[in-house]
């Protein structure tokens, strides 16, 4: 049975346990915790500071940009029965380039995921159009993420080539079809010098599916995509440049820029606006129908004809660059026309957030004079803001590493997405390995303290059993003797014939008999009464009324002045000592008939001396002893783990030294 005293502990051991179990809640409900749990988890360790260094370059890369919707999606093959069939396409960039880097930007349909993107694929550059000699750039089996709208941006190693080919193994089911299977793609780039070289190039695939103008060809190299302007967010936005407010749709009105100076151009890049007090009208102010001209004269009298969209209307762009390739023109000055113009509420104008002229690698036009035939200067709107580098969703920056940057952002969250189920695992193994941990360590816990328990019952058992031992060996001992005594003096005196001076005297003996056992009793009992200790003052007492009890008519003394600092005694073995020290005093009285008899006790913190002298007849103690006292006092000698000297001449008293240490 447990203890009352233990049982309290015990418990409190198990709650704790539970406690410690339930932790495990917390691995279940979310990330765990980043102390403790990690000096237990290593891996898991390593998997939290990858994924907060992943965190680290994510921060410094290009945000990810809100797709805009665009009728020109890009190229679409021709249908294959199943996925592995072979599909190709490539563009003629009509020069021979070193090439610095190609980027393929998936075909988006507006929610969110990449549509018809290849889960295989292989891209090689040459300049053979028949491809007998080709570089391959990069070759890709199985790739993960096939679903994400961001570009895949691959190194052109400086390869020169003419001619660059993507070749497709993996096709895609084709959504609600699943038995076809297509390849599409929005925008191919191919850089050279920090120049798209693949804008406008010649298009030629192995087949095609075409419905113009969401799905052609050409589409793969016209500038417009999906992920929209290159830019990065800024503090400080500006709305571009804004022509005046015309009643009529087909009023003219144009604006220039001065590029300071003769520039082989090479790109025109007109980026549409979005004025915030106009959030839901992407495109705004562009023209339904525009040309864009170069001239080396400030009069325009010998133009070049960039393009020309008077004709027919340009589909609205949204919230995409227009860019035009221009084949080394030189030019000074570069002038967009409206023929006809945006309509606004009830009204007609012309606007643009920024123009851009490319040549040498950069954009010349950045900061140059405007002028126009016509302008609204107000709030966010003036000439200078055509040219200030600002537009789109931010600040505008160059292409090439914008594309890369974002490239990069869908390697590190696809790597993230694979961290973060590792981590998830870990968790959830960690989470089982705890729980089973705990179970094993409240079962052992809980047969811990049963065994505990048991072996308490046991201890206290048995201490209970050696107590009435030794309680019958006391009554025995120091009771039942002298019982005997009185029994067999009581059968003397009641002999018919024994006298009545003899009568008397055993009468006198059995007085005194039974006044030693009452004393013993009482020394008994008050020993068991007072429990686990006995003070050296209590102990003390009761020597002297041992004393004067046994030693009626012998003269005695007790110096007790060594029992400073004296320490408390157990009192099993207080008992051995005044049992040693009654045997003693008895055998005094008793044969040594003696005239005094001197106790000396001296008691310090480890160690209990008690001598006991008479000045009686003495003994010879190399002659065995009749009775069982000496045989006792030294047997309770061993009890107390202590020692006894008795030293005795005939005719010279005794001494009887008991040395004992102090539990």
């Amino acid at each position: 049975m447990m203890s009352a005293v233990n049982a309290p502990r015990i418990f409190r051991m198990v709650f704790c346990c539970l406690i410690l179990g339930g932790s495990g809640n917390c691995l279940a409900d979310g990330p765990p915790p980043s102390g403790w749990m990690r000096m237990l988890r290593p891996r898991l360790s390593a998997v939290e500071q990858q994924l907060a260094a992943a965190d680290e370059t994510l921060s410094a890369l290009p945000p990810e940009p809100l797709l805009q919707a665009n009728a020109h999606i890009g190229y679409h093959s021709g249908f294959a029965k199943s996925a592995d069939s072979v599909r190709w396409i490539q563009v003629d960039l009509g020069a021979e380039y070193p090439i610095d880097s190609v980027v393929m930007v998936p075909a988006s349909l507006g929610d969110g995921r990449a549509f018809g993107f290849p889960s295989s694929y292989k891209v090689e550059a040459s300049v053979d159009p028949g491809f007998q000699e080709a570089a391959c750039l990069v070759e890709l089996t199985d790739c993960d993420g096939v679903l994400s709208p961001l570009p895949r941006a691959h190194p052109g190693h400086g390869r020169t080539a003419r001619f660059v080919r993507m070749t497709v193994t993996g096709l895609t089911p084709q959504p609600r079809a699943k038995s076809r299977f297509v390849f599409c793609l929005g925008e191919l780039l191919v850089f050279s010098g920090g120049r798209n070289v693949a804008l406008g190039g010649a298009v030629e695939a192995q087949t095609r599916f075409e419905t113009p103008p969401t799905w052609f060809a050409q589409n793969l190299v016209d500038g417009v995509y999906s992920p929209g302007v290159a830019s990065v967010p800024t503090a400080t936005m500006t709305n571009g440049w804004h022509s005046a407010i015309f009643k009529d749709s087909s009023s003219t009105s144009w604006v220039q820029v001065d590029l300071g100076g003769s520039h082989r151009v090479d790109e025109v890049r007109l980026i549409p606006a979005h004025p915030p007090d106009f959030p839901d009208r992407a495109g705004f102010g562009f023209p339904p129908r525009f040309k864009v001209e170069g001239s080396l004269g400030k009069d325009f009298h010998k133009a070049f004809l960039v393009t020309d969209h008077t004709n027919g209307e340009h589909l609205p762009p949204g919230d995409v660059p227009v860019a035009f390739k221009v084949p080394g023109i030189e030019m000074r000055y570069l002038r967009v026309t409206a023929t006809r113009l945006w309509e606004r509420t009830n009204d007609y104008v012309f606007a643009l957030s920024e123009l851009q002229v490319r040549a040498e690698g950069r954009n010349v036009a950045l900061n140059a004079p405007v002028e126009s035939s016509d302008a609204t200067e107000t709030g966010g709107w003036m000439q200078r803001y055509l040219v200030d580098g600002i537009g789109g969703a931010g600040e505008l920056v160059e292409e090439e590493g914008w594309l890369g940057g974002l490239s990069r952002r869908r390697e590190l969250l696809q790597e993230r997405e694979l961290l973060e189920r590792q981590r998830a695992d870990l968790v959830e193994t960690m989470r089982g390995r705890l729980w089973l941990g705990t179970v094993l360590t409240v079962v052992g816990v809980v047969s811990g303290a049963l065994v505990y328990a048991w072996r308490s019952h046991r201890g206290r058992k048995a201490e209970v059993e050696a107590l009435r031992a030794q309680v019958a060996r006391d009554l025995h001992d120091e009771i039942g003797s002298n019982l005997s005594s009185i029994r067999l003096m009581t059968e003397m005196a009641c002999r018919q014939d024994s006298g009545v001076s003899e009568a008397n005297s055993l009468l006198r003996d059995i007085q005194g008999v039974a006044v030693e056992s009452t004393e013993a009793l009482r020394d008994i009992v008050r020993l068991y009464r007072e429990g686990g200790v006995t003070e050296p003052g209590a102990v003390l007492e009761q020597m002297r009324r041992c004393a004067r009890t046994l030693l009626l008519e012998t003269a005695w003394s007790l110096d007790s002045s060594s029992t400073l600092g004296a320490r408390a005694m157990a009192f099993g073995d207080a008992r051995e000592v005044l049992a040693i020290l009654r045997e003693a005093l008895h055998n005094c009285s008793s044969h040594s008939q003696a005239r005094k008899i001197q106790i000396h006790v001296r008691w310090s913190r480890v160690e209990l001396e008690l001598d006991i002298h008479d000045d009686g007849r003495g003994f010879d103690t190399g002659l065995a002893s009749k009775g069982h006292g000496i045989g006792n006092m030294r047997e309770r000698a061993k009890a107390l783990s202590g020692s006894l000297e008795i030293a005795s001449t005939p005719g010279a008293g005794t001494t009887i030294r008991l040395k004992a240490p102090l539990q």
